[in-house]
């Protein structure tokens, strides 16, 4: 990843002159830019918004966009569930949640939030204050720990039975088409799927031929603990090495001998051992001839044959897997948790990537309002790449 910043006037870029990094934070993370955000800083009339990776073209007409119509005002003065000190405490007291606190960028004041009964409850304090002075003396300590403060004696919480939920999936499919499945034994679609897939400027779109990243959106009704979970990966887009015995070229267009190949056009490939070298380097099939000839692109002024002891390796980069938590609530305010992050598929060892969590389960809340057990499934592949994937969740319920 390349950190990339990008710089404003506060004065004169924002609607109103005014900036508040926990809303700004919350309308990056809620808009249509793909880029994960890093940080947001301010010092004085500049405001620098941080970046893991450059901006698209569109995502950097997106930002200055979000940045022109920022009004500046508080993310949560007029929320619902936004309690006094006295009230936060008083309750935290008498139902001994699990605390998490932040401290937005910019400001000068603690965010305190936990999830009850499907709600999400926060305070904002000033520092400086009697009430923050409670806080730190009283709570802090206790704040951002994992299950804080309840203490697990089994591996799940009683009453819960471990649930295994497979889903089998294609990437850039039309909705005309068989996009997922997500039935019961009955047929039944359990209806806590959202399929959706994006451009390569992170725009929502219905033709799958534009697709760059198909994304998968589960949340259940219900509250569970994820324990883990796996992907499986068909073998054509998993690592495999394979020799070529003979290679020539005519016009341009390279044939390539190896029996059995079982490459499929626009199979990806980085050949490497031939002479002369220009043979070498990362390929596309451009056509199947058969199961033991295939035809791949080269410069057409290069030897017609080629020499050496020649070998591929077949897997393709642009197949990446990312899993997110709560992707609506952004990370500042305890959301967007990243399980998994830009494994290349083609790596994945026996064509299976699995998560285990079972000594330490993930507490996933279900709310209709701020979607606290959302999980997203983002596969990033080649524009308009179909393949059919499976995943498999398990969940204490």
């Amino acid at each position: 990843m390349t950190e990339t910043k990008y710089t404003y006037s506060i004065v004169e870029d924002t609607a109103s002159g005014l900036c508040n990094s926990s809303r700004l934070t919350y309308e990056i993370q809620q808009s249509e830019i793909v880029t994960m955000l890093g940080r947001i800083d301010i010092s004085g009339d500049v405001l620098d918004i941080w970046f893991k990776d450059p901006l698209s073209s569109g995502d950097e007409t997106r930002l200055d966009t979000l940045v022109s119509n920022h009004t500046g005002e508080e993310l949560l003065e007029s929320c619902e569930n936004e309690l006094r000190w006295s009230e936060f405490s008083a309750m935290a007291d008498n139902i001994n949640p699990a605390l998490l606190y932040t401290e937005p960028s910019g400001t000068n004041e603690y965010l305190i939030f936990f999830v009850y009964s499907s709600a999400l409850i926060h305070c904002h304090i000033t520092k400086g204050t009697a009430d923050a002075t409670d806080f730190e003396n009283n709570y802090k300590a206790d704040c951002n720990k994992k299950e804080a403060p309840r203490v697990r004696i089994t591996t799940n919480k009683s009453g819960r039975k471990l649930h295994s939920r497979f889903i089998t999936f294609s990437t850039s499919t039309a909705a005309s088409g068989i996009q997922y499945d997500n039935t019961d034994y009955n047929e039944n679609d359990y209806g806590d799927l959202t399929y959706t897939m994006k451009d390569s400027e992170g725009n929502t779109v219905t033709d799958p031929t534009e697709a760059k990243e198909t994304w998968l959106d589960w949340e259940p009704e219900w509250d569970f603990e994820i324990c883990g979970g796996a992907i499986y990966v068909p073998t054509d887009l998993a690592s495999r090495q394979f020799s070529i015995s003979s290679l020539s070229q005519e016009n341009g267009s390279a044939t390539g001998y190896c029996e059995n190949h079982n490459l499929k056009v626009n199979s990806l490939f980085t050949v490497s051992g031939a002479t002369p070298s220009e043979y070498n380097g990362k390929k596309r099939a451009t056509n199947i001839v058969d199961s033991n000839n295939f035809t791949f692109n080269v410069e057409s002024e290069i030897a017609e044959t080629a020499s050496g002891t020649i070998t591929a390796v077949e897997g393709d980069d642009a197949w990446e897997i990312h899993v997110i938590a709560a992707p609506d609530i952004p990370a500042a305010y305890g959301g967007s948790i990243v399980f998994i992050a830009n494994p290349r598929i083609k790596w994945i060892k026996d064509t299976w990537l699995s998560l285990d969590a079972s000594l330490n389960p993930a507490e996933m809340t279900y709310s209709e309002t701020h979607h606290t057990n959302k999980i997203r499934f983002v596969i990033k592949h080649p524009v308009g790449a179909q393949t059919e994937l499976q995943l498999t969740l398990r969940v204490f319920k």
